[in-house]
C-alpha cells in the first residue's frame, strides 16, 4: 500500500520541478532491520546556494477500507514519533557514505507526511507545534526545529495532484508513463469534453459508484 503511494505521489513532486529519489536504504540508522526514506525530492537553488530539499513520508496506516480519524490523541502520537523518527534517519543518512548526493542536512527545509484519513487544522498544529519543541529538546536533532512540517491527507495530495496534471496535460500534450496519471489524465479529458451531457453520463453514474449507491 505505502509503496503505490509513494510511487503516485513522487510524480507530484517531479510535476513540481524536484529531482527525486525514493525509498533510499539508509543502514546503521535503526535496530529493527534497515529503514529507507520514502521520498527525497530536491532541487538546486540559484547562484550556487545548495538545495532545496523536501522529505516525504508516506503512510498506509490502517485496513485496506478504513479512512481514520487522527484527531485522536493516540493516532497524533503515531505521526509525531513517526515524523521525529524519519527526521533522525535523515541526520544519520546526510552524515554517511549513502549520502551519494552530497546532500547536507541544512538543505532540509521541508518535512511533509501524507496521512490515510481526516485531521484537522488544529490538530495539525498542534502536532507540529508538539514536534517542533521535542526537536529542539534534542541535541542532536535541534537543527531541524525550524524546517517546514506539513501534515497532508491522502484526498488533499490527491487533489493537488489532480490540479498539478489538469495544468501539466496541455503543455505535456503527450501521454503519462504512470498508469495513475494517465488515469487522472483521462478523467479530466472525459470530464471536460463538449458535444455530450457530461453530467448525466459520467459525473452522475461516477459519484453514485464512489458513495456506493444503487
Amino acid at each position: 500500500m505505502t509503496e503505490v503511494l509513494e510511487n503516485i505521489f513522487v510524480e507530484y513532486y517531479k510535476l513540481q520541478g524536484y529531482f527525486v529519489v525514493v525509498r533510499e536504504p539508509v543502514p546503521g540508522s535503526s535496530n529493527r532491520g534497515i529503514p529507507d526514506l520514502d521520498i527525497i525530492a530536491c532541487r538546486r537553488l540559484p547562484r550556487d546556494r545548495g538545495h532545496e530539499v523536501i522529505l516525504v513520508e508516506c503512510k498506509g496506516w490502517g485496513s485496506p477500507e478504513s479512512y481514520s480519524n487522527f484527531n485522536t490523541s493516540k493516532r497524533s502520537e503515531s505521526v509525531i514519533e513517526k515524523i521525529i523518527e524519519r527526521i533522525k534517519v535523515w541526520d544519520t543518512y546526510v552524515h554517511s557514505q549513502n549520502n551519494k548526493y552530497g546532500l547536507k542536512d541544512t538543505e532540509l527545509k521541508k518535512f511533509v507526511i501524507i496521512i490515510p484519513g481526516v485531521i484537522s487544522d488544529t490538530t495539525r498544529s498542534k502536532i507540529k507545534n508538539e514536534v517542533i519543541l521535542r526537536l529542539g529538546r534534542n541535541e542532536r536533532l535541534k537543527k531541524y526545529a525550524n524546517i517546514e512540517i506539513e501534515i497532508k491527507s491522502i484526498h488533499e495530495m490527491l487533489l493537488e495532484l489532480i490540479a498539478e496534471i489538469a495544468k501539466d496535460m496541455y503543455s505535456r500534450r503527450k501521454r503519462y508513463e504512470n498508469p495513475a496519471l494517465e488515469l487522472i489524465r483521462w478523467l479530466i479529458r472525459i470530464t471536460r469534453s463538449r458535444g455530450w451531457d457530461v453530467q448525466k453520463n459520467f459525473l452522475d453514474p461516477l459519484r453514485k459508484i464512489l458513495l456506493g449507491k444503487p
